[in-house]
């Protein structure tokens, strides 16, 4: 592999700074990271039993309820739906939409 020009070098400046300043590198890493959690997560409730997804759906409703930031509360909502969805028969696998 060749070494980078002053060149190159300065594009990649240029693009790091433009990227930083647009968020788009943020919003990028949220995303990345975001898809990592959501994997992980529905792997651990897939092993989980019925009563143990039934016990995490009472303590994300409760939790629902009293959180004040709308953001926050939609997240652990979205949560609520996905171990609702899991303790109810014949829908025991839930999967993301296609993006």
């Amino acid at each position: 592999m060749p070494a980078p020009t002053r060149s190159s070098e300065r594009s990649a400046s240029a693009c790091t700074t433009t990227w930083s300043r647009t968020g788009a590198f943020e919003a990028l890493i949220r995303a990345k990271v975001r898809n990592a959690v959501e994997v992980t997560s529905e792997r651990r409730l897939a092993v989980l039993s019925r009563d143990a997804v039934v016990r995490e759906l009472h303590d994300l409703s409760g939790v629902a309820k009293t959180e004040p930031d709308r953001n926050r509360k939609g997240l652990l909502l979205e949560e609520v739906v996905k171990r609702l969805f899991r303790a109810t028969p014949g829908f025991e696998r839930v999967e993301p939409p296609e993006q």
